[in-house]
C-alpha cells in the first residue's frame, strides 16, 4: 500500500529534557509542525497557570502568563517559567483542526512539547446539479447512499475514488428505468468527473437503487451493485444487478440471479472483490414478513454468478454488511429486526474461511438491542423515525482490521435513555468474531446520533461515521477516530462539514413526490484503503429549485488523513568482535517499510562525535535493525528515532550509551 505525503496528528508529545538549570526558572520549548512534519512559522501559543483544581480542562480560573509565536523553524520558547502546573494553549492555525490544551507540570527540568495537527478536510461536491429545476431534470439525490470505494496504488500520487448514489432524476425514461448514478475522482476526491447513470441492459428492466461499491485492487476494477426488477414480470421479482464502473462510466449491468423465483425481492446489496472474485450478500424478502440473508459469488469478474445460498436460514433478517479479509475470508453481519412491532433487535455475525463455500453458525454480536427512533411516524404506527421525519433503521455495520483479522468492529444505533431517540455504539471482537465485547458509546450521549458506518485503515486506525443532530433541526455528518492500541477515541468526533451543520430537508411528507415519506440521509460512508480516510454523504447545504420546495440535497465528499498516533521505540544492542547491531521495535507498529533513523556516536576522550548513521526499515510488528562497524576504543552511544509514516507520529529519541 502506498504511503502518501506524511501528515501530522491531533496529538501532543511532551518530553522532559535533562538540560542545565536556570536560576530564574525553567523553559518550555515548543515545536510546531505541519501535516508534513515541517516547522510552521507564526503559530501563537499561550501559557496559562493551572489553578486548583488541577487538571480537567482550562477554565476561567486559569490565568494567562505569557504568549509566544513560532519562528520560521516552528520553534518557540517560554522563558523563566516558575515551578508549578500550567496549560499550554495553541491558537489554531486557519484551516486546521483544534489541538487540545496540554497540561504541563514544571519542576526541576525543562520541558519540550511538540504540537502537530491535521488540516480540516475540504468538502467537494460529487454530483452536478445543473438544470435541476424539476424532479426529472439534472440530479435529484434521495435515500440509500452514497456508497464509496477507493483504490490507492503504490507509485501513484493520487487515489481513484468512485461514489454511487440514488438519483431519481430520469427515473422513467425511454431508454430504461434507472435511479442510480455514479462518478469517478482521479485525485483523491479533490475533483469529480461527470456523473453517469447506471442503465439497465433492456428497456424491460429497471435499476432502482441502494447502490453498493467495491474495488478489486488486483484487477483495477470498480463494481457497483444495485437492486432492480423485471418490468415484464409484473414487478414481482427483484434481482440484484452488478456493473463495472470506470472512466467511461458504467458497463452493461449483469443480473446476478436471472432465475429468481416469482415473489422474491432481493435488496440491500453489500459487495466485495479481490483477485478476480466478486462476492455479494443481500437480503431476500420471501413474503409474509420472512426473509433470508443470501450469498453469491462470481469467479469471472462479475460476468456470471452462482445461485444465491442462505447464510442465515429463514427469519426476520435485513441490512447485511459483507467484508473481505485476506485469503478470501468473508465476514458478514446483519440485523434480526424481529418484526416491525417488536421494540428490540438482534445483531448477527457469521464468517466463511473458504471464500463462501460455507459459513459458520451465526453468533450474536448483541441481543435485544433497543431499536432507535420513535414509532408512529412515516405513515405507519409501526415504522420508526428520528426527529419525526428520518427513517430510523435498526442495522449494524462491520469492519475488519486488515493488519489483524482477528480484530473486528461492529457499530450500530440503539435507543437512548428516556426520550433520547438514538445513540451510536460499537462492539469489538478479538477472536475473529466468535465473541464480542460489551457495547461502548461513540461520541456524546447528548443529542441524536444514528446511521453509523465503520472502516479500519491498514495501519489499524478506526473511523466511525454517523449523523448527529444537536438541536433537533440541523444535522451534521460526524467522524470519530478510534485508537485500538490505547483502546480510546482520539479527541472528540469531528464534523465532516467543518462545523457547518445544515437544516434537515422536508421528509414527511417527502419533498420529492417520487419518494416515500421519511426517505433521505443514508449512512455517511467511509473507506480507508490507505492514504487516509475517504467520506461521502448526502448534504443539504445547497439551495434547490422552487418546484421542490427549495430543496435539492447533493452528494459531498471529503478526504482526511486522520489523526496520527504517538510512537515510541525500543532499543537493544548486541556486539561481536567486529560489529555493533541495534535492534528494536516501533510501537504501535507502523506499516512495513517505514523508516527508522539509527545514529552512532563515539567518545574517545574528547566528547561524543557522530561517526555513522543508518536508515533502517520496519518489518513485521514494527521491528527494525541496523549494523555498524564496531569501534575499538572509547564509549559508544546509539540514538534511534522513528521518522514517522502514515498513521504514526515521529518518536522521541531513544538513547543507549555503553562501552564500545
Amino acid at each position: 500500500m502506498r504511503v502518501p505525503a506524511l501528515a501530522a496528528c491531533f496529538a501532543v508529545l511532551v518530553v522532559a529534557l535533562s538540560l542545565p538549570a536556570f536560576a530564574a526558572g525553567k523553559k518550555i520549548f515548543i515545536t510546531k509542525t505541519d501535516e508534513n512534519f515541517n516547522g510552521m512559522n507564526g503559530v501563537t501559543f499561550e501559557l496559562y497557570t493551572d489553578n486548583p483544581p488541577v487538571g480537567g480542562a482550562r477554565g476561567n480560573e486559569d490565568t494567562k502568563v505569557d504568549t509566544q509565536t513560532t519562528d520560521a523553524t516552528g520553534k518557540a520558547t517560554f522563558e523563566n517559567v516558575a515551578q508549578g502546573n500550567y496549560w499550554v494553549h495553541e491558537v489554531t492555525p486557519a484551516g486546521y483542526n483544534d489541538n487540545p490544551d496540554e497540561s504541563v507540570k514544571v519542576g526541576r527540568k525543562n520541558k519540550e512539547i511538540v504540537f502537530s495537527n491535521t488540516r480540516k478536510p475540504a468538502n467537494n461536491r460529487v454530483n452536478d446539479p445543473t438544470g435541476d429545476e424539476a424532479i426529472h431534470d439534472g440530479t435529484h439525490v434521495s435515500d440509500f447512499g452514497p456508497a464509496i470505494a477507493a483504490l490507492c496504488e503504490a507509485g501513484e500520487e493520487q487515489c481513484r475514488v468512485v461514489a454511487a448514489w440514488n438519483d431519481s432524476a430520469e427515473l422513467r425514461t425511454t431508454d430504461g428505468v434507472s435511479a442510480v448514478a455514479g462518478a469517478l475522482s482521479t485525485d483523491s476526491g479533490g475533483t469529480w468527473g461527470p456523473q453517469h447513470k447506471l442503465r439497465p441492459f433492456a428497456v424491460a428492466d429497471a435499476v432502482l437503487g441502494e447502490p453498493a461499491v467495491a474495488v478489486d485492487p488486483t484487477q483495477d476494477r470498480f463494481f457497483v451493485a444495485s437492486i432492480g426488477f423485471k418490468i415484464a414480470a409484473a414487478f414481482d421479482r427483484w434481482p440484484i444487478f452488478v456493473a463495472r464502473f470506470g472512466a467511461n462510466g458504467f458497463e452493461e449491468p449483469v443480473n446476478t440471479w436471472p432465475e429468481i423465483p416469482s415473489g422474491f425481492i432481493a435488496h440491500g446489496p453489500s459487495i466485495a472483490a479481490d483477485a478476480g472474485d466478486v462476492f455479494l450478500a443481500n437480503t431476500i424478502s420471501l413474503g409474509k414478513g420472512s426473509s433470508e440473508i443470501a450469498f453469491s459469488r462470481s469467479t469471472d469478474a462479475g460476468q456470471t454468478w452462482s445461485e444465491p445460498s442462505s447464510i442465515s436460514g429463514t427469519g426476520t433478517y435485513d441490512h447485511v454488511d459483507l467484508n473481505l479479509g485476506p485469503n478470501n475470508n468473508l465476514y458478514v453481519a446483519w440485523a434480526d429486526y424481529k418484526g416491525a412491532n417488536v421494540p428490540t433487535y438482534h445483531i448477527m455475525f457469521s464468517r466463511s474461511i473458504n471464500a463462501g463455500e460455507d459459513f459458520r453458525e451465526p453468533v450474536f454480536v448483541r441481543q435485544a438491542t433497543p431499536k432507535p427512533g420513535t414509532p408512529g411516524h412515516c405513515g405507519s404506527p409501526s415504522l420508526r423515525s428520528v426527529l419525526g421525519r428520518v427513517a430510523a433503521v435498526a442495522q449494524a455495520d462491520l469492519a475488519v482490521d486488515p493488519g489483524d483479522v482477528t480484530r473486528l468492529y461492529a457499530v450500530y444505533p440503539r435507543h437512548g435513555q428516556g426520550g433520547d431517540e438514538s445513540d451510536v455504539f460499537y462492539s469489538t471482537s478479538h477472536d475473529g468474531g466468535l465473541t464480542w465485547g460489551d457495547p461502548e458509546l461513540v461520541g456524546s450521549a447528548e443529542g441524536t446520533q444514528w446511521a453509523p458506518h465503520v472502516d479500519v485503515a491498514p495501519d489499524g486506525r478506526v473511523a466511525i461515521t454517523f449523523w448527529e443532530s444537536e438541536d433537533g433541526s440541523t444535522v451534521d455528518p460526524k467522524v470519530a477516530y478510534y485508537d485500538p492500541f490505547e483502546d480510546g477515541f482520539l479527541g472528540e468526533p469531528r464534523s465532516l462539514t467543518n462545523g457547518n451543520p445544515f437544516p434537515l430537508w422536508q421528509l414527511a411528507p417527502s419533498f420529492d413526490s417520487e419518494l416515500a415519506d421519511c426517505f433521505g440521509l443514508g449512512d455517511p460512508a467511509v473507506v480507508a484503503p490507505g492514504s487516509g480516510f475517504f467520506f461521502a454523504w448526502a448534504d443539504g447545504r445547497d439551495p434547490g429549485p422552487a418546484g421542490n420546495g427549495g430543496v435539492d440535497p447533493n452528494i459531498y465528499s471529503a478526504h482526511d488523513i486522520g489523526p496520527f498516533l504517538s510512537t515510541s521505540t525500543s532499543l537493544s544492542v548486541s556486539k561481536t568482535a567486529s560489529e555493533l547491531e541495534a535492534r528494536g521495535r516501533v510501537a504501535p507498529a507502523p506499516l512495513a517499510g517505514a523508516r527508522v533513523s539509527v545514529t552512532l556516536f563515539v567518545d574517545d576522550g574528547g566528547g561524543f562525535d557522530r561517526v555513522g548513521r543508518k536508515r533502517a526499515k520496519t518489518g513485521a510488528e514494527g521491528a527494525y535493525s541496523a549494523s555498524f562497524t564496531r569501534p575499538d576504543v572509547g564509549r559508544c552511544r546509539l540514538v534511534v528515532v522513528f521518522e514517522g509514516s502514515e498513521g504514526r507520529e515521529p518518536s522521541p529519541a531513544t538513547t543507549k550509551t555503553f562501552s564500545c
